[in-house]
């Protein structure tokens, strides 16, 4: 949820998610309240009835406070669903697009799989259109399978060097590539921390990082990545943006593959 615009909404809110996550809050402040109450209306004057009748009011406040509170949640969830319900139509529309016109076999396959792939990169950066600190590539195997050459760059510089099988970090690459699986390293320090090889001769410029196979079934096409200097930086929905992303990817991948082959074919 935003943050409160003023003090009284600051404290509102802190009451209100504390009372939603301390259930027993709510009764116990009523209970609390009905005792004392009852105790200054069993000698009812002016001020007892007044002081009583704050002390209910008061009994009642983080009760209202939660209800305000998960109003304002649900509102922002809505907002939330709404806005990457956006981003992924952004996303995933036009690489479909594209998939279908290399299928359909027009003109310029490279021109069509570079613009896929720069799309790609710039889609998974929508979300942090307001940071300049992120980084995605987009990553292709060789033909060789030996290694994998940035073939899209967006947002923060330098572009990345690339993989090589033999290497530290080129077969910790490879390794995600054929897992199949995406990864995020919420924190290198950390996980060199639990284990001092991890991720060697990773982290160039960036403290965390999300990678995603670009494959279909067993057949690895190569890597779409995320980084930034800031551990902690991603949440798990920019986990599954950039897996979505990749899947279509894949597809695009797959099918330009298949092009260069005929284009092969057709040649020889």
């Amino acid at each position: 949820m935003p943050p409160a615009e003023n003090p009284i909404l600051a404290i509102a809110a802190w009451l209100g998610a504390l009372t939603d996550r301390l259930r027993w809050l709510s009764p116990a402040a009523g209970a609390a309240g009905a005792i004392v109450a009852a105790v200054l209306f069993a000698d009812i004057t002016v001020a007892r009835g007044a002081v009583g009748s704050v002390v209910l009011g008061l009994a009642a406040l983080p009760e209202i406070a939660a209800a305000w509170w998960r109003h304002e949640e649900e509102k922002a969830n809505g907002n939330a669903v709404a806005e990457a319900q956006v981003l992924l139509g952004q996303a995933l529309t036009p690489l479909a697009d594209l998939t279908a016109s290399l299928a359909q076999g027009e003109a310029n396959p490279n021109g069509i799989f570079a613009r896929a792939c720069q799309h790609a990169a710039a889609s998974c950066l929508v979300p942090f259109r307001d940071r300049l600190d992120v980084r995605a590539l987009v990553f292709a195997v060789s033909e060789d399978q030996q290694s994998m050459t940035c073939v899209a760059h967006s947002g923060r510089l330098p572009k990345s060097e690339g993989f090589r099988q033999g290497t530290t970090r080129g077969n910790s690459a490879f390794k995600v590539l054929f897992g199949g699986e995406p990864v995020h390293v919420d924190d290198i320090a950390e996980e060199r921390l639990r284990s001092p090889r991890a991720w060697m001769g990773s982290g160039n410029g960036y403290d965390t990082f999300i990678t995603a196979p670009i494959a279909v079934g067993e057949k690895g096409y190569g890597l779409l990545t995320v980084d930034a200097p800031g551990p902690g930086a991603f949440s798990r929905t920019d986990v599954l943006l950039v897996q979505l992303v990749a899947s279509m990817l894949a597809g695009l991948f797959a099918e330009y593959a298949n092009r260069r082959r005929e284009g092969a074919e057709s040649d020889g």
